[in-house]
């Protein structure tokens, strides 16, 4: 997970859907363990995290070429580069119909 607004909707940005596929779809039970750093008073804050804060994190940590990368990866730049991975954007307003969801939060700054 991305980001999180104060009001519990999350984001999640993925390069090719892998991530988020599995959290939407096919299990029975999910879990989203997060620290408090994704929490962001507002969605659109929670978007702008997910791709100006953890998605160039996530590029520099790969070594992927992409513009965020290559400008230092202060924030998104909207490339389209072949390794961008900020091609999908999930919003979870709600737990899916037939899966358990269950979020947990842990008291630390986890991941990006």
């Amino acid at each position: 997970m991305n980001g999180v607004s104060e009001t519990g909707v999350m984001v999640n940005v993925d390069g090719t859907g892998n991530r988020v596929a599995g959290s939407l779809f096919g299990h029975k039970k999910v879990y989203f363990v997060l620290g408090v750093n994704k929490i962001m008073p507002t969605l659109e804050e929670a978007i702008y995290r997910a791709r100006n804060v953890a998605a160039p994190k996530n590029v520099l940590r790969h070594g992927y070429k992409c513009g965020c990368s290559l400008q230092g990866g202060d924030r998104c730049y909207d490339c389209s580069a072949p390794d961008r991975i900020c091609n999908v954007l999930a919003i979870y307003y709600k737990k899916m119909r037939n899966i358990e969801m269950e979020v947990i939060l842990i008291n630390e700054d986890l991941g990006y």
